[in-house]
């Protein structure tokens, strides 16, 4: 569903990167070191366009991804 939303422009790659590792909201802002609430920000698909690499990375690292594999999604089936 998540991959879903992300290909429809409803919310950020980071989504979809967040289910798939299991993680929920709440997970994701303790492994990241940031507030819920601006992580729940940073699902919304321009504010996410618009970061920059260093929290980029701090969601790569938490997701144990690259920042590439953070801003993309798989290919559709």
């Amino acid at each position: 569903e998540a991959l879903e939303r992300v290909r429809n422009g409803l919310t950020a790659p980071l989504e979809y990167h967040m289910y798939r590792r299991r993680m929920d909201l709440t997970l994701l802002a303790q492994s990241a070191g940031f507030f819920k609430w601006r992580v729940h920000r940073h699902l919304r698909p321009a504010v996410f366009a618009r970061l920059d690499d260093k929290i980029l990375g701090r969601y790569a690292d938490a997701l144990g991804l690259t920042i590439q594999q953070l801003c993309c999604t798989p290919d559709a089936d």
